[in-house]
């Protein structure tokens, strides 16, 4: 970030662990190297308007430059008051602002389990509380890309990149939200009938 001060945020990749730290995944962050965001930034941006996002997600871990962190509104998405999907407004706007990349280094552990906000959050949000979240967060979006200072071109990118993931994400949520719904509600009903043997 020193060698160039355009970038103002830089991640890593990530190691996903679970609860007992067994190494689940590596996340490799490769649709924003450093090197593909110097080459053609316009090309890469608008993916930090997509809904939902990608494994860019992480970069809100990542290094910022603290006069861009000052410019951005971090409750952006304060009307849908969901753990699930926060960080998307917020990379939105750092990336309306400058340049962000990734670098090819496992810097970062990150660990998910059960008990987590946003893992309980995802088990109890109902159908309805889903697309609500979607539209809001791709609300958020939208008036990201349009108040933004970015060029006119830079923002026909960004609401095409909102425009094109959106259907593909409803599509899948309302085929597969019933089928998994579904499939919660059979388990939770053998682990109940397992216990009431138990029991007896």
């Amino acid at each position: 970030m020193d060698a160039d001060e355009s970038f103002v945020l830089v991640m890593s990749d990530a190691s996903i662990i679970d609860g007992d730290g067994t190494l689940l995944y590596r996340s490799e962050i490769e649709n924003i190297r450093v090197d593909d965001v110097k080459n053609s930034w316009d090309s890469v941006r608008p993916v930090f308007f997509e809904n939902p996002t990608s494994q860019i997600f992480y970069g809100i871990y990542g290094l910022f430059r603290t006069d861009v962190l000052r410019k951005i509104d971090l409750n952006y998405q304060n009307p849908a008051k969901y753990a699930w999907g926060w960080e998307i407004p917020i990379m939105a706007q750092i990336a309306s602002l400058g340049k962000v990349g990734s670098i090819p280094y496992d810097l970062k552990i990150y660990r998910m389990h059960d008990g987590s906000v946003a893992a309980e959050e995802r088990k109890s949000m109902t159908f309805r509380q889903r697309i609500d979240n979607h539209f809001n967060t791709s609300a958020c979006l939208f008036k990201i890309a349009i108040r933004s200072e970015m060029n006119r071109s830079a923002k026909v990118r960004a609401l095409l990149a909102l425009a094109r993931t959106r259907p593909r994400y409803l599509v899948k949520l309302f085929m597969l939200y019933p089928f998994k719904n579904w499939m919660r509600r059979m388990s939770d009903s053998r682990h109940a009938s397992s216990a009431g043997a138990r029991e007896q």
